[in-house]
């Protein structure tokens, strides 16, 4: 990818049973901007009379959006079933779940997906970031190209996916572009994660951004000469899974260093280069002058 600050735009959660009329908007201000994002769509999502699949009718707008490219979709897990739990607490659909069970509901929602939308799925994003192994191991053989958590997970073992944090939340984004800047020598990369209840127009849980607002920051950075929008799926095929696996551990690196470190490099990042690198803007700044 050529020099430039890239920014990915990561809407988890849509599903049949989700804020419709929120996320019809917000696809209208991407559509508007020429602004392409990722979405973690739930195959089966739920209500009092149990799971609902998604389905081209009772998800037009989805269908629609995919159609005009203002979307790229990823598959959200199977249910967003809160199944078990991490080693550090963490709720999860997939860590620790036997393999035939991951299997199943992989292979289950992603036909969902693919009949709904009409091609493959190949990105992968599991339910509050959490999988293991297993779900790595899974996911490579059915011929998925990478597979979105945060950065707190641990890279996979042996896998042939190229993995990708999210690195912000949409409330932080300004921020993020801040600090990105501050590293424009080495083109950095945001990956933001929003969810229905980060909007104040939500149904259920109102957050505190506005759609006005969300519009707002997203035309400014549309603006900026060195800012370019891409997908998770555009990222992955520039970036590559040695790469990935490397950006990972740079990350586990840095929670290891004494905090006075930690708090001199980037938080809102992909480190897509060696630690050292982040500290230049810091070598070429002069000492102050003793009065």
């Amino acid at each position: 990818m050529s020099r430039a600050l890239h920014i990915v735009l990561r809407f988890d959660d849509p599903s049949a049973t989700s804020d419709h009329a929120l996320e019809r908007e917000i696809f209208a201000i991407l559509g508007e901007l020429g602004i392409p994002a990722t979405i973690a769509v739930v195959p089966f999502g739920s209500n009092a009379d149990g799971l609902v699949p998604l389905t081209r009718d009772n998800a037009p707008h989805l269908v629609a959006a995919h159609a005009k490219d203002v979307i790229e979709v990823a598959q959200h897990g199977y249910a967003h079933q809160h199944l078990t739990s991490t080693s550090k607490g963490s709720p999860s659909e997939f860590w620790g779940v036997p393999a035939d069970e991951q299997l199943r509901r992989i292979d289950a929602g992603h036909d969902q997906l693919a009949q709904t939308f009409g091609q493959p799925i190949r990105g992968f994003i599991p339910p509050w970031n959490t999988y293991d192994d297993t779900t790595a191991h899974h996911l490579a053989a059915r011929g998925y190209a990478y597979l979105s958590g945060s950065l707190v997970t641990p890279p996979a073992d042996k896998t042939s996916l190229c993995l990708i944090p999210c690195t912000c939340d949409v409330h932080h984004l300004r921020h993020a572009y801040a600090e990105a800047s501050r590293h424009s020598f080495l083109s950095p990369t945001i990956v933001v994660i929003m969810h229905h209840y980060d909007f104040m127009e939500g149904a259920d849980e109102p957050g505190k951004l506005s759609l006005q607002a969300f519009r707002e920051t997203l035309l400014w950075l549309k603006q900026q000469p060195e800012v370019r929008f891409i997908t998770l799926g555009h990222l992955a095929k520039n970036l590559g899974i040695a790469d990935s696996q490397a950006i990972l551990r740079r990350h586990l690196k840095k929670e290891r260093l004494h905090w006075r470190l930690q708090c001199l490099l980037p938080r809102a990042l992909l480190m897509t280069h060696p630690l050292w690198m982040y500290f230049r803007p810091l070598l070429s700044m002069r000492p102050v002058s003793a009065r």
